[in-house]
């Protein structure tokens, strides 16, 4: 009965928001996490490691929100700069954000490949090893001296919603955004949580300190609810 019973509670444990990653962020419970969050009132959204700009879009679709969307690989920011010709909210930057200014090798296969990352522990993990062949050089940034950089270029005085999916970077762009955390502090803070971080020796408890403000939160999929801590983590401010 064990292949019986495995399938059994992996199912269980997705229910519970566990491996519940699905291309579509509709079955993953993600959709309806950006709206309940966009119930908040948000204006201003980072979107760091856009990719090709799944995120952005649905900001952009379901509400008046601009997206500053952050993305190194050349192929997909074009994607994103093809979004920007047909909605003017959406603001496109050609560089990662991290804890420090510096230039990294990013990691990747496809030019559009969601599993690109800055993080070389991670290629330790098969399935992003097969992808990730090819290296290149890129610009870190960090978040707080992008923020004053964009306050002043166009008139930005909060920012609401940060969605962080950095293939196991996301506590190093947190780090950079010390500023912005303790003084703007977000609404929302999304990130993504998975095996990444488990290579990187990066725990729950880490980013939960950096955030002392904020709980954290599981995505049930199917469009269920929250749960208390993790895969996909939401960080609200408690009212």
């Amino acid at each position: 009965m064990s292949r019986f019973n495995n399938k059994i509670l992996s199912l269980a444990l997705k229910a519970k928001g566990f491996n519940n990653y699905s291309p579509s962020l509709k079955k993953s419970g993600e959709l309806a996490l950006i709206k309940r969050v966009l119930n908040l009132g948000i204006d201003e959204v980072f979107d760091v490691g856009a990719n090709i700009g799944q995120y952005s879009e649905i900001f952009l679709k379901y509400s008046n929100a601009r997206t500053f969307a952050f993305e190194p690989m050349e192929e997909s920011f074009n994607r994103l700069l093809s979004i920007q010709l047909f909605n003017q909210r959406m603001i496109p930057f050609n560089f990662a954000l991290g804890a420090g200014e510096y230039e990294a090798d990013i990691f990747y296969g496809s030019e559009r490949h969601h599993l690109a990352t800055i993080s070389p522990e991670v290629l330790q993990i098969p399935y992003v090893e097969r992808n990730n062949s090819k290296s290149r050089r890129i610009k870190v940034r960090t978040l707080d001296r992008v923020f004053l950089e964009i306050q002043h270029q166009y008139n930005v005085t909060k920012l609401d919603c940060i969605k962080i999916d950095t293939e196991g970077f996301e506590l190093d762009v947190l780090k950079g955004a010390s500023l912005v955390l303790t003084e703007i502090k977000p609404k929302a803070i999304i990130l993504e949580w998975n095996l990444h971080q488990l290579f990187r020796g990066i725990t729950l408890l880490q980013i939960q300190e950096l955030l002392p403000d904020y709980q954290a939160f599981r995505v049930l999929p199917f469009r269920k609810s929250l749960y208390p801590p993790i895969n996909i983590v939401i960080l609200p401010s408690p009212s």
